[in-house]
């Protein structure tokens, strides 16, 4: 009996892999799609992981977060320009039809009342968790240095949403200017996705940094903030390594190593000592400066969006087409740069 799903999905592969559609160009001109870097393989997780990180090299790969291949390295060089890093779908489209998502409403500036806004679930200052261990710190000192500013930036348990909770959460969203974008227990969450779709300007906080999907369509620094932080041993041990060589190895998708920007965004970073920093630095932006972010959040947030056909203004299906027919992926980490 095979052991589910494990085994059942190396089956599959090694079908694949004696296909003659497969065996015409070894692979080269196939796209594989890996739903989540949390799906374990129980004990054919070393079989899957051969052929992932050894055999799939050939293919083009959809992923959420470049640390699905962390552990690929140390075993076989993995050419990271065969990677396209895609969106996570939304709460709200995860669980209602795809057929024709609707975007939600999008107050401009001046109708958002708050400042900043993030809801995500929190662990505590478990070090192997790099991600959950920003979120608490990061969670705690907004709210204990903010005094004037509205902000609702909280820690839940909450770990799937029911309709009326993701709606209060989009609407947190849509009365906010600023988003907190955070990683949590991967680089990659779906916080972006919903904080972009409410038209919220997406705010970077790092090192580590939560990852940017689909770099290649999608303006980063035009309608984001990057926060640099220089006082981040509160929540990482080592000094935080600013590129990514071709040997870099991880022991899994938790090494804060891999978790840097898929753009550059290294002209754009604002660079501040600690998070106390972050709230009076988002006071003193021009209301022109906000608003032009906002148009550009305008213009890219059907990007985030799942439909099952092509639509007029690029919806993410439209968007990862077009990085497989044209060949112009996710600018390659394989070449070291630093930020």
């Amino acid at each position: 009996m095979l052991d589910w799903p494990g085994e059942s999905m190396n089956a599959a592969y090694d079908a694949l892999l004696a296909s003659p559609r497969w065996q015409r160009n070894q692979g080269s001109d196939f796209v594989l799609y890996e739903s989540h870097s949390g799906f374990r393989m129980g004990s054919a997780t070393e079989k899957v992981w051969g052929k992932l990180c050894d055999t799939f090299k050939v293919a083009t790969n959809i992923i959420h977060n470049r640390p699905m291949r962390a552990t690929c390295p140390g075993r076989q060089y993995w050419d990271m320009n065969k990677l396209i890093v895609a969106p996570y779908v939304p709460n709200f489209i995860a669980s209602h039809s795809l057929q024709s998502p609707v975007l939600p409403a999008a107050p401009s500036a001046k109708q958002r009342t708050y400042l900043l806004y993030f809801k995500g679930r929190c662990t505590g200052k478990d070090r192997s968790f790099v991600g959950m261990t920003m979120r608490s710190l990061i969670v705690d000192q907004v709210n204990a240095h903010d005094t004037s500013a509205r902000v609702d930036v909280s820690c839940t348990d909450r770990a799937t949403f029911s309709h009326d909770s993701f709606d209060l959460v989009t609407k947190g969203m849509q009365r906010s200017k600023f988003c907190l974008i955070l990683p949590g227990d991967a680089q990659s969450s779906r916080r972006l996705s919903e904080s972009i779709r409410a038209g919220c300007i997406p705010v970077f906080i790092g090192p580590p940094y939560h990852s940017t999907p689909i770099a290649y369509d999608v303006d980063w620094p035009a309608m984001s903030i990057f926060f640099n932080i220089s006082h981040y041993h509160e929540w990482m041990d080592d000094n935080f390594p600013w590129h990514l060589k071709p040997n870099s190895a991880a022991t899994d998708g938790q090494d804060a190593t891999w978790w840097i920007t898929d753009t550059q965004v290294k002209k754009h970073l604002v660079h501040v000592e600690a998070l106390s920093e972050v709230v009076p630095y988002l006071l003193r932006i021009p209301y022109g400066v906000v608003e032009t972010k906002r148009t550009h959040v305008m213009a890219e947030r059907a990007k985030f969006s799942f439909a099952t056909k092509l639509t007029m203004s690029p919806n993410a299906v439209n968007v990862l087409l077009n990085g497989i027919c044209t060949g112009y992926i996710n600018g390659s980490l394989a070449n070291t740069y630093v930020m």
